[in-house]
């Protein structure tokens, strides 16, 4: 006796359930894909504006346009075979003539007086000063550490690691030369390439120990060449060097 056949009903739109759920996660991902190339930039600057920082436009623009002071001419000037550097507290060196961060020459200046200029790049000025002899670049300081600086036209960004209610972060310091020549005024915080003011916070405390330190280092400052003394009369800034003029 032959046996019923059975016949099931075929099922019906599985498939597109399928495609659908596969097509609604592709375009979701590239929603997320596009959204996170788009907002991932703004993400820095949203948090700064949420602590309270003010958005102050581009760090470059801060530089832009500024032509650095030429360099004094030291007449009669001669290369002396060592100088020592004297930064204060961010430290001090004796400098052989050959030494490749540093360019040193003493003469007279245009009214015949002794001068002397000393010419300090970047390495120089952090690794064989401040990193060796001072708290605050060594990592011995609890508050705040340098960890480079970046020289400009008229000014300069230092980069420190700064502790904040027991929090690390980085910034970068902005400081422009004033018109004494002498000292360096804090504009900003660098962050990204964008300039922000801060608010009156730990890190603008921070800011304006950074400038106050280093403004003292400065009036400290004193070159000894050939058992001559000198003191600082201005400063250049370029990209490449901090000249300092001595008498």
């Amino acid at each position: 006796m032959a046996q019923p056949v059975i016949q099931r009903p075929t099922k019906r739109g599985n498939s597109k359930w399928i495609y659908g759920c596969l097509g609604m996660m592709l375009g979701c991902g590239f929603i997320s894909a596009l959204a996170a190339v788009l907002l991932i930039p703004l993400i820095p600057m949203l948090a700064m504006q949420a602590a309270g920082f003010t958005a102050q436009g581009s760090t470059n623009d801060v530089f832009a346009g500024i032509t650095p002071q030429p360099t004094v001419e030291i007449f009669n000037a001669t290369q002396p075979e060592q100088v020592t550097v004297n930064l204060g507290e961010l430290g001090e060196t004796t400098v052989e003539n050959n030494n490749p961060n540093y360019d040193a020459s003493v003469g007279q200046d245009s009214s015949g007086a002794q001068a002397a200029r000393i010419s300090i790049d970047e390495n120089g000025l952090y690794q064989e000063i401040c990193f060796r002899d001072s708290s605050i670049c060594n990592g011995t300081s609890s508050q705040y550490q340098l960890t480079g600086v970046d020289f400009r036209p008229t000014g300069a960004i230092l980069f420190a690691n700064v502790n904040v209610s027991g929090f690390t972060q980085q910034i970068g310091a902005v400081l422009q030369v004033d018109a004494s020549g002498r000292r360096f005024n804090v504009v900003g915080i660098d962050v990204n390439g964008q300039l922000y003011a801060p608010p009156s916070n730990e890190i603008a405390q921070i800011l304006y120990d950074i400038e106050a330190r280093g403004n003292q280092a400065l009036s400290q400052f004193t070159l000894q060449a050939n058992g001559v003394q000198y003191n600082l009369a201005n400063m250049i800034v370029d990209d490449n060097y901090l000249t300092l003029v001595m008498q």
